[in-house]
């Protein structure tokens, strides 16, 4: 079977649709594939235990802090044993896919990319933030609203960097899947995928039953297994109308 590595904060049973949404994605790719977990060990997990996982092949985790200079800098930042570690982890198997559920992962994705030439990496979007900071600073571009102007810089050059980077990526909003193609023309087509977010579904289902076919967990197998076959040798199952 092939092997999947999925990267994520820790996620199971805490509060927040992104939590929801992690929960969901793990679910859907330890059911159908052979999975390992690499969760993310934040400043409050230094102190406090990891809450339990399951459902994985083998669990990981690697510790990471943000560095605050004037702003919060939006990507994980990891010592040099910690890097150590997660090439050790990336050697120790043949991961064909590597799936990073948050943008901050951006360090990671670049590790693996050297040491990992024949690996698919992903990167779920949950949101494109540098949107948010900037509507925000165009609302009040005030000299004490500058942080908010900071924010949008910083975001706007991880998402630039990030979408340069020669993956796949899931994108949980229809605006911002469709503003990204239009951005980045010469991209393939298919380096971008719309994942929409299952609580959507949830509450669609209860108003008007959806096909099988058309659920947010045959979109991410269809999204997985795109990967491994020409796209037009998928069954029409795993396609999404």
């Amino acid at each position: 079977m092939r092997k999947i590595l999925y990267v994520d904060e820790p996620f199971n049973n805490l509060p927040g649709k992104g939590n929801q949404r992690s929960s969901f994605i793990w679910e859907t790719l330890h059911t159908h594939f052979d999975a390992d977990l690499l969760l993310i060990k934040t400043p409050q997990y230094l102190t406090q235990p990891l809450p339990e996982h399951s459902g994985f092949d083998q669990v990981f985790s690697l510790s990471a802090v943000y560095y605050r200079f004037w702003i919060k800098l939006p990507v994980y930042q990891f010592s040099q044993e910690s890097k150590i570690k997660f090439a050790a982890i990336l050697n120790q198997k043949a991961y064909e896919i590597i799936i990073f559920r948050r943008t901050a992962c951006l360090p990671l994705l670049e590790q693996a990319q050297k040491l990992l030439t024949d690996c698919h990496l992903v990167v779920d979007i949950d949101s494109l933030h540098s949107e948010g900071a900037q509507a925000q600073w165009r609302a009040n571009p005030a000299l004490t609203n500058r942080g908010k102007y900071l924010e949008y810089q910083s975001w706007s050059y991880v998402e630039r960097k990030l979408l340069s980077q020669s993956a796949t990526f899931w994108f949980r909003r229809k605006a911002e899947y469709e503003q990204v193609i239009k951005s980045y023309p010469a991209r393939r087509r298919d380096s971008f995928v719309l994942l929409p977010d299952p609580l959507k579904d949830n509450e669609a289902v209860k108003a008007k039953p959806l096909p099988k076919t058309n659920t947010s967990c045959s979109t991410v197998i269809w999204a997985v297994r795109r990967i491994w076959k020409p796209f037009s040798c998928l069954p029409a199952t795993f396609i999404p109308r």
